[in-house]
């Protein structure tokens, strides 16, 4: 895209963004979605790539391939969910409380729970009708990581 001066953009940045101007490759530049701040859009890139990356790319999820993202709620979280959706992978999450549960159904979640309350593994076979997880996105490690492995379908992909 032809950049000008003046025009509104947001970057990913390899580091240091806490500047006022900055000097990046075009490649990594982004518009400023009509009616977004400047420090609305500052999350989009980083967000938004991150989910790409881990998700559709270190992932390799193709359509129709169920994922769970641990954190649904997150920024990561939520822009995952959005990229699932668009990409046609239903998709559930794990949230600390039940309205961030609303709101990640609201994104296009299929379902999920809130972890203070209910143990994921318990509803994954509900979830994904008996077959377990193409792909969990999982940024809390540790205690998860044997539920994760019991959670995945065959041939099934963890991320942390």
């Amino acid at each position: 895209m032809p950049w000008q001066t003046g025009d509104k953009v947001c970057a990913l940045l390899t580091g240091g963004g806490y500047a006022e101007t900055v000097v990046c490759p075009a490649t990594h530049v982004l518009p400023i979605p009509h009616g977004y701040s400047f420090a609305e859009a500052a999350a989009l890139p980083e967000v938004f790539a991150t989910a790409w990356l881990n998700i559709f790319m270190e992932g390799r999820a193709e359509p129709g391939e169920t994922v769970l993202l641990h954190a649904g709620a997150s920024g990561v979280g939520t822009a995952a969910i959005q990229l699932c959706v668009l990409k046609g992978n239903p998709c559930f999450v794990t949230v600390g409380d039940d309205s961030k549960l609303e709101f990640c159904k609201h994104l296009g979640a299929k379902g999920g729970c809130n972890r203070k309350t209910h143990d994921f593994s318990d509803s994954v076979k509900q979830w994904t009708d008996r077959k377990g997880f193409d792909i969990i996105l999982d940024p809390v490690g540790g205690s998860y990581l044997q539920r994760n492995i019991r959670s995945l379908n065959t041939d099934g992909r963890l991320i942390n």
